[in-house]
């Protein structure tokens, strides 16, 4: 139901599921995925200013207390690594509310993880869509190829949603540049990697009407 935009009926499954401790963690990263992204096919314009912003923020900072807690009972390993996606998770909340002095606060916070961990790629990610909602593009598009840059040096299996986020994001800015050679490489990447991505698959429909229409003026 998440992968198929059922936002809400996930919602509700998904509470039921995080009351067994067996699903609790995977069901509240889940949850709070939902809540920062209800449109799990939404492109670059989900950031943009004019659009919905994060109403219930709080509903996440509750969520992320409770996943901590339910990391500290499983006394996971990888405790480091989920420690960070926390805090990513809160400064995530903090940019999609479109509010400057929440944006400003949420990009600090990732600042914070960058200057230890410059190859993190959620913070990576979180920090291209915070500069998106700041309208600074040129940035954003820094950072994405960034991300870009890494996943050609070692694709980690753990990143892969936010690799196929950023190339997608980073598609849709070489599309709006009318870059259709850019843009249609990184969505057979995200497609490659994950052949059931819509959104890949969607965006190379639009490329391919573009360059067209370009071809027959």
């Amino acid at each position: 139901k998440r992968w198929q935009n059922r936002s809400q009926e996930a919602l509700v499954d998904l509470t039921a599921a995080q009351r067994d401790s067996e699903y609790r963690i995977d069901a509240l990263t889940y949850m709070i995925e939902i809540y920062l992204s209800p449109d799990n096919n939404a492109g670059i314009e989900a950031l943009e200013p004019q659009s919905e912003a994060l109403e219930n923020a709080g509903a996440v900072e509750s969520l992320v207390d409770e996943l901590r807690k339910a990391y500290a009972q499983s006394r996971s390993n990888r405790w480091d690594k989920w420690s960070l996606k926390l805090k990513v998770f809160q400064a995530k909340a903090k940019i999609m509310t479109k509010q400057k002095a929440k944006v400003d606060q949420g990009l600090q916070m990732l600042n914070e993880i960058f200057v230890d961990q410059k190859k993190f790629v959620p913070a990576l990610l979180a920090m291209s869509m915070g500069m998106i909602v700041q309208k600074n593009h040129a940035k954003a598009r820094n950072q994405l190829k960034r991300i870009a840059d890494l996943a050609k040096m070692g694709y980690d299996p753990d990143f892969a949603d936010d690799f196929e986020k950023s190339w997608l994001l980073l598609a849709d800015m070489y599309i709006a540049s009318s870059k259709y050679d850019l843009a249609s490489s990184l969505c057979h990447l995200a497609k490659d990697h994950n052949r059931s991505c819509g959104r890949a698959w969607e965006q190379l429909g639009l490329i391919y009407e573009k360059e067209q229409a370009y071809k027959d003026a």
